[in-house]
């Protein structure tokens, strides 16, 4: 066992450096080129310069002894022979961009570009993350991850089932850090971190080094990326997840190491257990090796490990279907669908970001058609090609099956194809640009233009307009130990009810004599506790010197009022809330209004 450790690990690192060409001279790598297009009939192909078949026969085990593309320093089997074509291995190694461009930035070990842009990504995505308000999903994190162990089963075990493996990572983090806003997304922040450093080696085993890391730093300020980082939710996990199953896929398929395709059977277990529409990248990975002409014997490997990770997931995915009627709240594909899938689901609200990336990957694709009958372009088109499949294969799966069963397309549930869109483009702005400095250049405007809608993710109520960590901060600075809360059910706010509110910051309100709770989530097996109508507990609340109620907000009214006897507004003032506690003498003396909620406080 400790041997085949042995051996994965020095896989890995041997594919990780390798080089990926052998001469910076454009003069060779232009012969190259017509060489190789001399060899599949002066045309180029699809592939860009990948033949058709083997240059040596099947039989021929031995291969040639000098192959410029293959990495001479591994160990080499008689059963890896049939799996390493030129062909294959062209489509993993060639380095195909300008001198200057594959000299972009320092000259620096691949593990310290990776390490680099990680960082870059993580700060990109962590600084202003403790600002927005914690939202309905993020208050379902925290109430599942802060249960006992027991409890937490038994809610995964009825509901909320596909965010297992998150809840228990989010359950270990808790145990050691609080439950606030920033500690509760800096898990997301450093999965980006890991992904951006998996989106930089897969560039790197795929293309150019000038490639890999544009694609990094776009990586790093794709509006859906910066989103996913400041969300205690598992779309930043899958995103990790998407990038390093497939890293571990490319090198299984160039080196041919049983040890390596057991490990992406293991990794794609864990990769849907993340999230289950990571499955869809089985698809994704087997249209991209068809479509890269891989050998025979890869495929046969991939099939092997696929079908093993799916046994294996078969139990769980027999259980998740029949949670299917969890995903009832998502709407039927309409009109703004189309603009979802286009704009939102790569771009969030950025339309500057959005438009830029169409036009630098159109441009790109033009240039493309246009040169290279002069220039080699394999490893950017190949790049291009895998990405395209990454993107389109689970856009549409998500899309027909909506379409055919039952409503399931959001557009955050396709974060982890984000790294697909940041190679597309990466190799876009390489393609377009050329040079180190022209990189540069457009690689600071699409920053630039993520600037607006970064600053708009990190506002106090960026997410969905939620402000229950205002709420809470109010509570907790405003209440005394053994005053009342009341809750107002009657909210017309999506996603509801208003029970929720409470569970993303539960120690806000624990001083607090919540008089309004029926049966609790945990005692149910479920996320969210009761809410007793205040006509029912007429008696708790005339026990009550002091109440605090939470309503919804009145538009008609000022963010802060203070008096002796406020007006309760028309609409909070018809319902239970209101009317019961003032039949019991209690008048309002202190108002304040956020974005969707009010939070009155009431005395006799």
């Amino acid at each position: 066992m400790r041997a085949g450790a042995l051996g994965v690990m020095s896989a890995l690192g041997g594919a990780l450096s390798m080089p990926l060409f052998h001469h910076s001279d454009r003069r060779f790598r232009l012969q190259g080129a017509r060489r190789r297009r001399s060899r599949i009939g002066g045309t180029p192909t699809l592939m860009s310069g990948l033949p058709s078949a083997p240059p040596w026969p099947r039989h021929d085990r031995s291969g040639p002894q000098q192959h410029k593309l293959i990495d001479t320093r591994a160990p080499v089997r008689r059963w890896r022979a049939l799996a390493t074509t030129s062909g294959w291995r062209s489509a993993l190694t060639t380095d195909t961009a300008s001198p200057t461009a594959r000299g972009f930035l320092l000259r620096r070990p691949p593990v310290i570009d990776a390490i680099f842009i990680a960082v870059l990504a993580v700060v990109v995505s962590i600084v202003g993350s403790a600002n927005p308000s914690f939202w309905y999903d993020e208050a379902a994190t925290v109430s599942a991850s802060t249960r006992p162990l027991p409890e937490l089963f038994d809610l995964v075990s009825s509901t909320d089932s596909a965010h297992t493996f998150y809840y228990l990572l989010m359950h270990g983090w808790f145990d050691i850090f609080p439950d606030t806003e920033l500690s509760a997304r800096i898990p997301s922040s450093l999965a980006v971190g890991v992904a951006a450093a998996g989106v930089v080696t897969l560039g790197r085993l795929l293309s150019t080094r000038s490639v890999a890391l544009s694609a990094g730093v776009v990586f790093a300020v794709l509006p859906r990326i910066t989103s996913a980082g400041i969300e205690a939710r598992p779309y930043a996990l899958a995103t990790l997840a998407s990038v390093w199953v497939t890293v571990i896929l490319v090198v299984a398929a160039r080196r041919a190491s049983r040890w390596l395709w057991a490990l992406y059977a293991v990794v794609v277990v864990f990769a849907v257990l993340i999230n289950i529409h990571l499955l869809m990248l089985i698809g994704v990975h087997l249209c991209a090796l068809v479509m890269l002409g891989a050998p025979r014997l890869v495929l046969r490997s991939w099939a092997i490990s696929t079908t093993a990770a799916i046994v294996v997931l078969a139990p769980y995915l027999v259980f998740m279907r029949a949670q299917s009627g969890q995903l009832s709240w998502i709407d039927p594909l309409d009109r703004r669908t189309f603009g979802n899938v286009l704009l939102t689901q790569y771009f969030d609200f950025s339309v500057l970001f959005g438009v830029l990336a169409y036009v630098v990957v159109a441009v790109a694709a033009f240039l493309y058609l246009r040169r290279r009958e002069v220039v080699s372009f394999e490893g950017q088109a190949e790049t291009a090609v895998i990405s395209v499949v990454w993107m389109l294969v689970p856009t549409v799966g998500l899309l027909v099956y909506s379409i055919v069963s039952q409503p399931i397309y959001v557009d955050r549930y396709l974060s982890f194809t984000a790294p697909a869109a940041a190679l597309l483009v990466g190799v876009s702005v390489v393609t377009v640009a050329r040079k180190p400095a022209p990189i540069a250049a457009l690689l600071l405007v699409f920053a630039l233009a993520a600037i607006p809608n970064w600053i708009t993710q990190r506002g106090d109520y960026a997410k969905f307009k939620m402000d229950y960590s205002q709420v809470a901060d109010t509570i907790a600075a405003q209440s005394s130990p053994g005053d009342c809360l009341l809750l107002d059910d009657n909210v017309s706010w999506e996603p509801g009810p208003i029970r929720p509110l409470l569970s993303a910051r539960p120690d806000a309100y624990d001083q607090l004599v919540d008089v309004g709770l029926g049966r609790t989530g945990r005692d149910q097996g479920r996320l969210w506790d009761d809410n007793i109508a205040p006509h029912l507990i007429r008696d708790k609340i005339n026990a009550c010197s002091i109440i605090w109620t939470i309503a919804e907000r009145d538009p008609a009214l000022g963010a802060r009022d203070v008096g002796p006897e406020i007006a309760p507004g028309i609409p909070f003032g018809k319902t239970y809330a209101y009317r019961v506690p003032a039949r019991l003498g209690f008048h309002i003396v202190e108002r304040w209004q956020f974005n969707i909620s009010q939070v009155t406080k009431s005395v006799r």
